[in-house]
């Protein structure tokens, strides 16, 4: 009689150890597990802070360089830095067509350096109607839904310019009248 009720009572002794040791397993995991998400956040963070560092110093850079373009003379501080918040800075080569006529891309440039001739292009010539410099916008018509190009633009020499897509500035026109006016 002793011996079953010793063996009876080994016998569940090693489950509440068993059962101990998982969950001590299973909290070991839960830490692990805990401590790695916290790692992903403090990296997800820190490339998240240094693509926004990188983002505003891109924009203030080109705040900078807007700031200095005749168009936004009249912007106020903030419509500067809405507008340089769209800007992204392109180049052309000498020779390189911007956009053909008709075409429906719809990019906005306000021009930093350079020429860019406005043509139309005939069966066997090609004619030049205007000649912009730095400090000219080109492709008024981006701001135009659904208006196709009337002329091709061609760069005369080599051209800087700050790029605005249309659609983006027609968003951002219907968010802030007051800057569309101003745009305008």
């Amino acid at each position: 009689l002793l011996a079953a009720p010793a063996m009876a009572s080994a016998k569940p002794a090693p489950v509440p150890q068993i059962e101990g040791g998982q969950a001590r397993r299973t909290d070991s995991r839960r830490r692990m597990q805990r401590h790695r998400a916290d790692r992903r956040t403090v990296r997800n963070r820190a490339a998240s802070d240094t693509f926004t560092t990188r983002t505003d110093a891109m924009t203030q850079s080109l705040m900078q360089v807007l700031k200095q373009h005749p168009f936004v003379a009249d912007f106020s501080p903030a419509h500067v830095e809405r507008l340089a918040a769209l800007a992204s800075q392109v180049r052309f080569e000498k020779g390189q067509v911007i956009f053909h006529e008709g075409d429906d891309y719809s990019v906005f440039y306000l021009l930093g350096d350079g020429m860019v001739a406005l043509e139309i292009e005939a069966p066997d010539h090609v004619l030049r109607v205007q000649t912009l410099y730095a400090g000219d916008e080109l492709d008024w018509s981006a701001v135009l839904p659904h208006a196709g190009k009337h002329f091709q633009a061609r760069a005369l020499t080599p051209v800087t310019a700050l790029a605005f897509e249309g659609s983006q500035l027609l968003a951002s026109f219907k968010a802030d009248p007051e800057f569309g006016l101003a745009f305008m």
